[in-house]
């Protein structure tokens, strides 16, 4: 039933996945990521940017995962309780989803976000390159504990670690969720560091769904989905760790 309900949202023209960056800063400064590298201005999403995006989810009838991801930490963001609730609130059917590296996470912080009505907790622990993934709840949400990232995209170019030997990814499902920053830039995919590469879209502007699904854009995503590379595509690579 889950399945069908995500096709029908896709032939619709809803993306599987919205991807929503609270805030830009971080604590880490990993070297694949291009936080390590690239200045960006310490920047939260405005209160009314967040509820204007979930109000255009929700009369679009969108159904699918919500990632309050982005570059930077969320658990620097002390409204992510705040956020949490009013994306159940608005959409909730919807799966919310948050990530951390878990250098500000304990017992406490893992409860209240629970109790939030956060569905998965994403941790991936950063210190430990013996680091084993396992599984665990707290309450009704679902806590995903694993190593550091051992496929790593360049994000488009914005990020090359040495002694890496990178490749091209073939096909690729990233087109299919919309990525924005905390800015309401709108991104081509969530590897498209900051809306480098964009697609002309801010959130600002009214109804982002209906700008991400004109023809052009429903056309370039086709093709890269199935193996065409083209635009920001070209100069994207992935590497194992």
């Amino acid at each position: 039933m889950i399945f069908f309900k995500k096709l029908r949202g896709v032939l619709r023209g809803n993306p599987v996945v919205v991807g929503i960056e609270i805030t830009t800063e971080c604590n880490r400064r990993c070297a694949y990521c291009p936080v390590s590298t690239h200045t960006r201005p310490k920047q939260l999403m405005g209160l009314d940017m967040f509820d204007g995006i979930l109000n255009v989810l929700k009369a679009s009838g969108f159904f699918g995962a919500i990632h309050l991801i982005g570059y930077g930490e969320p658990l620097l963001d002390n409204r992510i309780y705040e956020l949490i609730r009013r994306t159940k609130k608005a959409l909730p059917r919807n799966q919310v989803i948050t990530a951390t590296n878990g250098d500000l996470l304990d017992d406490k912080v893992k409860s209240d976000l629970a109790d939030s009505g956060l569905d998965v907790l994403l941790v991936t622990r950063h210190s430990r390159s013996d680091f084993k993934a396992f599984k665990y709840m707290v309450g009704k949400m679902e806590v995903i504990e694993q190593p550091a990232v051992t496929q790593i995209a360049n994000r488009v170019g914005s990020a090359w670690v040495k002694g890496l030997k990178y490749s091209r990814m073939w096909f690729c499902r990233k087109v299919l969720a919309l990525f924005i920053t905390a800015s309401g830039d709108v991104c081509f995919c969530c590897d498209d560091y900051a809306a480098r590469h964009g697609v002309g879209i801010n959130v600002k502007t009214g109804n982002f769904l209906k700008e991400w699904n004109r023809m052009g854009l429903i056309w370039q995503r086709i093709l890269v989905l199935v193996g065409f590379r083209f635009g920001p595509c070209k100069g994207c690579r992935v590497a194992q760790k």
